[in-house]
Order: C-alpha cells, then sequence, then structure tokens
C-alpha cells in the first residue's frame, strides 16, 4: 500500500522526514476546505471541489466543427506533465514505486 512505500523509504533514509507526505485526499482537504461540498471519497473532493470547477480538459475544436482535439499547447501539456507527472514517475522509479496511473496518462 501507499503507506507501506512511504515506511519503506523512510527505513531506507532516515534522515529525510515525511511527515509532510500525506495522502491526495487529505492535502486537498486541507488546501480547499471551504470549496469542497463533499469529503467523503478521494472522487467527491475532486468532483466536488469548487476550485477545480473551472479546470476542463484541454481541447480544440476541429475544422471539422463536429469533433475536438487535445489542446497540446495547454498548460496541462506544457507544465503539469513535464512538471508533475514526469518528475513524480521519476522519483516513484527511484524507489520502485508503481504509478501505473500516471503511466497511462503520460
Amino acid at each position: 500500500t501507499k503507506s507501506n512505500h512511504k515506511k519503506a523509504i523512510a527505513g531506507k533514509y532516515p534522515q529525510i522526514d515525511l511527515s509532510p507526505v500525506v495522502p491526495i485526499k487529505q492535502r486537498i482537504i486541507k488546501n480547499y476546505k471551504d470549496s469542497i461540498k463533499d469529503t467523503s471519497t478521494l472522487r467527491t473532493v475532486f468532483n466536488t471541489n469548487d476550485g477545480y470547477s473551472k479546470n476542463v480538459f484541454p481541447t480544440v475544436p476541429h475544422a471539422d466543427g463536429k469533433t475536438v482535439l487535445l489542446n497540446t499547447k495547454s498548460r496541462f501539456f506544457t507544465e503539469d506533465v513535464p512538471y508533475g507527472l514526469c518528475v513524480l514517475k521519476s522519483i516513484a522509479g527511484l524507489f520502485k514505486v508503481p504509478v501505473p496511473n500516471i503511466e497511462r496518462v503520460l
């Protein structure tokens, strides 16, 4: 489990303070507590968070007027992927922690 990964890393590198590393649900609730309507699950934390309501998947209309294409010039692709997901995947690789969802997105 994720908590076992944290314990394994802390055991191997006791000089590193991992106390700030908390589950994502807990971190989002702390940062957006007044903006979340339902904190019961991670899904509802994301889906009922007013802070995320304006974030839509980056698309642009296709020339045919009927479909959309990914907007690869959006912040998601120029910032979130290279400075977020790629960094997290690299760190996970160092500690041999599987990140199948990140790999699926990449």
